[in-house]
């Protein structure tokens, strides 16, 4: 095994590093997706469950998008960047209703 690894190391290397590069663009991608998607769920709990129901809310879309994104982007996206794009689009959405 260790001889192997020396013999490879620039190919082990070369794999790692584009392996990484196809993750970061996976993630980047469907981290744009579901923030398209986000936004028009969030509209959509709100009218659906009005308000004073923010944790209804906040499930509803947190299912909602991962009923909607690949297997791969449930495991790239965390729960934390999930939370952070629903309160973007809350904020965003708040903004537009004020207009």
């Amino acid at each position: 095994m260790i001889e192997f690894v020396k013999e490879n190391y620039i190919l082990i290397i070369a794999a790692a590093v584009f392996i990484l590069a196809i993750c970061i663009m996976i993630k980047r991608g469907y981290g744009k997706q579901a923030k398209a998607i986000v936004l028009s769920l969030v509209a959509e709990a709100e009218e659906r469950f009005g308000g004073g129901t923010g944790e209804i809310k906040y499930s509803a879309v947190v299912k909602a998008i991962y009923d909607r994104l690949p297997a791969l982007g449930r495991f790239l996206i965390s729960r934390t960047a999930l939370s952070k794009m629903i309160e973007s689009a809350v904020a965003k959405l708040k903004e537009i209703l004020s207009r």
